[in-house]
């Protein structure tokens, strides 16, 4: 969601990003597939880790196969955006993967999705905000990333509770120790 917000920013403050104008479009289509994408990798994994590895293949296959359909029909017809659009429906597809992966195991959608993209969705809306009332520099680009990261940081852990340091604590000696 910050990457939608401040593209169009970053366009306009450097000239010769100005011929990406065009692709904003098609970032806002394909953005859609980092919200499933957040969800069906950690359920294909699951999916590994409890032996169902035929059925992640299947799921990959489809993906595949809805790829190659897809997108080179909606790109000949629509050109970049109908491209964006055929990957935006092979990631809404991913609602396949939640319901093969829920007859294997019960899991909450609300903590592994919906919680993130809450405090994703409080950071847009933030941003939004603080956007309207400044010029389009390099300032307060770079303003707006660290508001960002700070509304976001702030919502994650009202939303997500105590877990997330932990979780960041980990992720970072892991990251660290290798």
């Amino acid at each position: 969601m910050g990457l939608l917000i401040l593209a169009p920013i970053l366009i306009e403050i450097v000239p010769r990003y100005e011929k990406w104008t065009p692709a904003l479009m098609a970032l806002s289509l394909i953005s859609v597939n980092t919200v499933f994408a957040a969800v069906t990798t950690q359920l294909t994994n699951l999916l590994n880790s409890i032996g169902k590895i035929k059925t992640t293949f299947k799921l990959m296959v489809m993906w595949t196969t809805l790829s190659w359909i897809l997108v080179p029909f909606l790109a000949i017809k629509y050109g970049v955006n109908g491209a964006a659009l055929g990957y935006s429906l092979v990631g809404a597809s991913s609602i396949v993967a939640i319901y093969v992966a829920r007859r294997h195991v019960k899991f909450s959608l609300i903590e592994s999705a919906a919680r993130p993209l809450a405090a994703s969705a409080i950071m847009a809306i933030v941003l939004l905000l603080v956007r309207r009332g400044l010029p389009y520099n390099l300032t307060s680009l770079g303003i707006l990333i660290g508001v960002g990261v700070v509304v976001y940081a702030i919502s994650a852990y009202l939303i997500v509770g105590v877990s997330i340091v932990s979780d960041v604590k980990k992720g970072t000696k892991n990251l660290f120790s290798k």
